[in-house]
């Protein structure tokens, strides 16, 4: 099989100088196992032992285990309760594959008629406790009760006309009072009036004022305005494009270093691909134009990976130089900008200033003119208040006469109500006895429906019916249980991770499951690492598998696609590769 060293390729791709060196040590790391590695692909054509083979770095790290798949949260075996053990089922509400949402009814049980009863007895109980309270509380003889209502209607009455005369009589105070005032008022308001025309004389000289400063403040203060907001406007075109184009070279320079990565990790695989190759042409394995075709895809990865660099460059320098013209303009345009506001500024103040002393030169005339007028005023209001205080003197001696009238009767029917409570007294024990039996009927129509709720079974979870244990005319028994529920909207598998590798899982590493019974792969991603080290669950079918390994379950998420395709296939044996 061997070849005339004529045939050998030739290699015109020339790389920079540290591709040189990474080719070196790869040719050298593979000269040391060049036999070993023709003797797994030939086997046949070799018949000296090959020396042990140097561990390369592997393209693609991950590993791999078995698993099972089982819904979020894992199967829920519903039971019925632990009093109703024993119990038949009644009425069975749902079957296998049916969804079913938190507190819908799964089962009835047959006790529900005896436990319905139950609570309808306690209920007419607590009706007839009532009775008994109502009973006893209702008291005295009604005739002396109403003997008794008729006098303290009777001081009702008196204290009624009594007190309606004394309200004349301070009505009549309060009158005399509204008329000395309103005449008191009239002559005040007389003066106030004299007071609004002249201040709004004064006023209007002010607002004719304040308004030409308005006109001329807002005229100024819209060209700032205007400056201001060209000013952004420019501004935030200006920086909008410089972010764009910053934007632009991150965006750049994070594609070109993936594509530089990428073509790079391809000229290494060739070069170590040719070099394989050489060996294997020089033993004769493989021939001139296999190995020819090794060389050209060396020289081609090369080129491609001098012109994605070269790319790479240029688009960086481009970017970062008109990055710099767009800053340099952004600084112009702000400079710019607010030099014509600050002149605008200027003149906007010198314009308040002038006006605003007009302002006040007619405020002060103002002030001086209500002053004047004022203290008329307030002569007037000290004439008023003293002629209130007199009236209100005499309004108070009625009221106070008023108040003892009304103290005096409402005493009386004080005596005359509290006769009657006497009159109408029950005995507190009584009632309290009564009343802690109308409690203990309470407390027993509590415990019959919360017994009859106990016959009803609810799912405890959004989720779909896996299995139906026991049928209706069955015996309810806990070690198996109703129905088997699971939330199979996301389901996860349970993979078992020898302990050796689990230190390589890490949450977030992606996986990809196989298994016989779907098409395709399903994909998910490490959620959970298990905190407990325990022997394999889901068995090989492999006879020679070591069954009593020790591993860790983990459990990964799979994708909304992938749990929609193994929704119905619970505890299914799959086969799990995660990578990381």
């Amino acid at each position: 099989m061997a070849q005339d060293s004529k045939s050998k390729p030739s290699i015109l791709f020339k790389p920079s100088n540290k591709w040189v060196a990474i080719f070196s040590v790869s040719a050298l790391a593979l000269a040391a196992f060049g036999v070993s590695q023709e003797s797994q692909i030939i086997p046949s054509k070799l018949t000296t032992p090959a020396p042990s083979p140097t561990a390369t770095p592997e393209a693609v790290k991950s590993l791999t285990a078995l698993g099972r798949i089982e819904p979020q949260g894992e199967v829920i075996q519903l039971s019925g309760p632990s009093s109703a053990e024993g119990a038949r089922i009644q009425e069975l509400l749902v079957e296998v594959g049916n969804k079913v949402r938190k507190g819908e009814i799964i089962a009835v049980l047959d006790s529900r008629p005896r436990l319905q009863a139950a609570l309808t007895e306690a209920q007419k109980e607590v009706k007839i406790r009532q009775a008994q309270l109502a009973k006893i509380r209702s008291g005295a003889k009604q005739g002396e009760i109403e003997a008794q209502k008729a006098e303290i209607a009777k001081l009702q009455a008196q204290l009624q006309r009594e007190t309606e005369a004394q309200e004349a009589n301070v009505a009549r105070l309060r009158a005399q009072l509204q008329r000395e005032n309103e005449a008191q008022e009239a002559n005040v308001a007389r003066l106030r009036a004299q007071l609004q025309r002249e201040t709004e004389a004064q006023e209007a000289n002010v607002a004719r004022l304040r308004a030409q400063l308005q006109r001329e403040t807002e005229g100024e203060t819209a060209r700032v305005a205007q400056f201001k907001a060209q000013l952004n406007r420019q501004r935030e075109a200006q920086q909008a494009n410089l972010d764009r184009l910053k934007a632009q070279l991150q965006g750049e320079i994070a594609s070109g270093e993936a594509t530089v990565n990428r073509v790079e990790a391809e000229w290494q695989n060739a070069q170590v691909e040719y070099q394989r190759y050489e060996e294997l042409f020089n033993q004769g394995v493989v021939s001139a134009s296999l190995f020819d075709s090794k060389g050209l895809e060396v020289e081609t990865a090369g080129a491609r990976l001098r012109e994605v660099e070269a790319v790479l460059d240029r688009n960086i320098q481009t970017l970062q130089q008109q990055i710099i013209e767009a800053e340099a303009d952004l600084n112009r345009t702000v400079e710019t900008g607010q030099e014509q506001i600050r002149e605008a500024e200027a003149n906007l103040n010198r314009t308040k200033e002038t006006v605003r002393e007009q302002i006040r030169e007619a405020e002060a005339n103002l002030n001086r003119a209500k002053e004047t007028v004022r203290e008329q005023i307030r002569e007037a209001e000290a004439n008023l208040n003293r002629t209130i205080e007199t009236n209100r003197e005499q309004i108070r001696e009625g009221e106070a006469n008023l108040n003892r009238t009304i103290e005096t009767n409402r005493e009386q029917i004080r005596e005359a109500i509290a006769t009657l409570d006497k009159i109408a007294e029950v005995r507190a024990e009584d009632v309290e006895e009564a009343q802690a039996t109308v409690e203990q009927a309470i407390a027993l129509v509590e415990k019959a429906q919360a017994e009859l709720d106990l016959a009803v079974v609810k799912s405890p979870i959004n989720g779909q019916v896996l299995e139906v244990n026991t049928r209706p005319g069955e015996r309810v028994e806990n070690d198996r249980g109703i129905v088997e529920l699971g939330q199979t909207e996301q389901m996860y598998v349970v993979a078992e991770v020898y302990e050796t590798d689990i230190k390589r899982v890490r949450i977030g590493q992606k996986a990809v499951i196989s298994g016989d019974s779907f098409s395709g792969s399903l994909e998910g991603s490490v959620e959970q690492i298990g905190m407990q080290i325990g022997k394999k669950d889901v068995l090989d079918t492999d006879p020679a598998a070591d069954t009593d390994a020790r591993v860790i379950e983990v459990k990964i998420r799979l994708d909304s696609d992938s749990s929609k395709k193994v929704t119905s296939l619970t505890n299914l044996q799959v086969d799990v590769q995660i990578y990381f």
